[in-house]
Formats: structure tokens, sequence, C-alpha cells
């Protein structure tokens, strides 16, 4: 056995939502060649994420390789903007943005945002798990993980 053996090599992937005939060639490549998971961008369309995993799933993909979506809690609405205008493949939609404009307090928001995404990319098949960065305060990841409940709190 290699020593090597337990060490993960990921690739990227950019979702979007697949045309019909649409088949993830480059993802099986990338696997082929030795990924063990995938860490798809940040999205917060999620009806483009589950027509996308359900592509991915029929594919056999998950079978093979784990997807990890890229996630986080937005500071405010100018964040979400410039993520979705500056980050290639960044999915952001208006109605996020405009949640974000609406809070009383955007931060806050931003935390219940990711939360209630988690709860819902836990339950889409294919999905592995999430990969939380942060564009605003660091204490918002450890705080959309607690307001999801999809992960129990360290002891003590």
């Amino acid at each position: 056995m290699s020593p090597f053996s337990e060490f993960l090599i990921g690739a990227n992937g950019e979702i979007f939502d697949p045309e019909a005939d649409w088949s993830p060639k480059n993802l099986i490549r990338k696997c082929e060649a030795g990924a063990n998971f995938i860490q798809l961008q940040i999205c917060f369309d999620l009806d483009v994420a589950r027509n996308y995993m359900a592509r991915i799933v029929a594919s056999k993909l998950t079978h093979s390789v784990n997807f990890i979506m890229a996630l986080s809690p937005l500071p405010s609405a100018d964040a979400a903007r410039w993520l979705r205008d500056n980050v290639k493949g960044a999915l952001v939609p208006d109605s996020i943005i405009e949640r974000m404009e609406q809070a009383s307090d955007p931060e806050a928001e931003g935390v219940e945002i990711c939360a209630e995404m988690l709860q819902e990319l836990a339950t889409i098949p294919g999905v592995s798990g999430a990969n939380l960065l942060t564009i605003g305060k660091l204490e918002a990841i450890p705080a959309a993980i607690s307001a999801s409940g999809v992960r129990s709190p360290p002891p003590g």
C-alpha cells in the first residue's frame, strides 16, 4: 500500500444548469486522473444545484468521488453582488441580493441564508458536503453551521 493512499486529491467544477444532452466529460477526465473529490463553485441557486447534481448522479460519478459545494455566510448585499459579478461561475440569484438588501441586520441574514442553504444541500442526492468560505467575519462560519443543525456541536 502506498504511503499516499489516504492523501486526497481534489479538482474543481463549475456548477450551472446543464442542457438536456450535457455529459460531465471534463469531470470524468478529472476523476479518471485520480481526483477523490470535486469542489463545486459557490452556489446560492438551489434549483440549479438540484438539476446539476441530478445529472451528476445519473452519470454515476458519485459512485467514485465526493461532490462538495461551496457556500458563504454573506456579510452584505454589496458582497453578494461582488461575488456574483467578479467570481467566475459564482451563482448568486437576485432573490438572495434582495433579501440581503431588505434585512435589518445583513450579517445575521447572511448567516441565516447560509444555514438554510446547508440544510437544503444536505438533502440533495450526490452532494457530500459543503466548503464554507468567508468574505466577512470568520465567526459567521460556525454560526451558520450551528444554525443549520446539520452538524452536532463539538463536546465540551
